[in-house]
């Protein structure tokens, strides 16, 4: 799994990021139908086309990290209600994490280092 911090991908990496993808699009579109809401409004709200919201919700496309915080607040939830339930085995997620945090910058690691323990604190509670 690779975490996208500043925009988004057009391509799973693995099959198991493509399941992640789809687990996503699938949160994604039923807290958007919940409340109603069409992908032109949520893309109207983030300032992007519908068919971007159209590719997230088939989980053909994932989301960055920054976009998936703003959608949480569009959608009226938090990022671990929108990815809970989304994850792999703990060691081959933690192996994958490592790497992904390496390709960094310190002070990108810290930052999302603080929000995944968080999101932790949230969760195991």
């Amino acid at each position: 799994m690779q975490l996208y911090l500043s925009k988004s991908t057009n391509k799973a990496d693995s099959p198991m990021q493509e399941k992640m993808a789809v687990r996503l699009g699938n949160k994604l579109a039923e807290c958007r139908q919940q409340l109603q809401l069409t992908q032109a409004q949520i893309a109207e709200r983030l300032d992007v086309n519908t068919e971007t919201i159209s590719r997230f919700e088939r989980g053909a496309t994932l989301p960055s990290l920054q976009t998936l915080d703003r959608l949480a607040s569009i959608l009226q939830t938090d990022l671990a209600s929108l990815v809970g339930g989304i994850s792999a085995q703990p060691d081959e997620l933690a192996r994958e994490l490592a790497t992904a945090l390496r390709a960094l910058k310190e002070s990108d690691r810290i930052w999302l280092s603080t929000i995944m323990q968080e999101m932790i604190a949230r969760l195991s509670r």
